[in-house]
């Protein structure tokens, strides 16, 4: 197994993840929590930035990942998280030779996809 750390590994799932057709976003849980969480590790030099939305866990036989995401209705959604599901195994897979146990929640369906994947 890679000593790619959970952080490491969540940055890469969560790129790779708005890359998928019919995504609109990942969500972040307890955002407001979190946001003063973020905030308050910066302020005592603890940390650089906010945390990934994705939740990474590795363990011995498998990658545990969970992430809420936002999807664009003209896709549809179970096309989308279909898609989304296969791309997380593969990064998973490849960066640290372990199957993932990947668990994904549709937070909110956008009625257009964002203006910057649209370009």
């Amino acid at each position: 197994m890679s000593a790619m750390s959970n952080e490491l590994l969540a940055s890469r799932i969560e790129a790779a993840a708005l890359a998928v057709p019919g995504m609109a976003s990942i969500l972040r849980r307890g955002a407001a929590v979190r946001s003063v969480i973020d905030s308050g590790t910066r302020l005592l030099g603890i940390g650089d930035g906010p945390a990934s939305a994705v939740r990474v866990e590795q363990r011995d036989a498998e990658v545990e990942v969970e992430c809420t995401v936002g999807v664009v209705r003209s896709r549809g959604a179970a096309e989308t998280v279909r898609d989304l599901h296969r791309e997380i195994a593969d990064v998973v897979l490849q960066l640290t030779g372990l199957p993932a146990e990947i668990r994904i929640t549709v937070g909110h369906v956008d009625e257009v996809a964002p203006l910057d994947s649209m370009a």
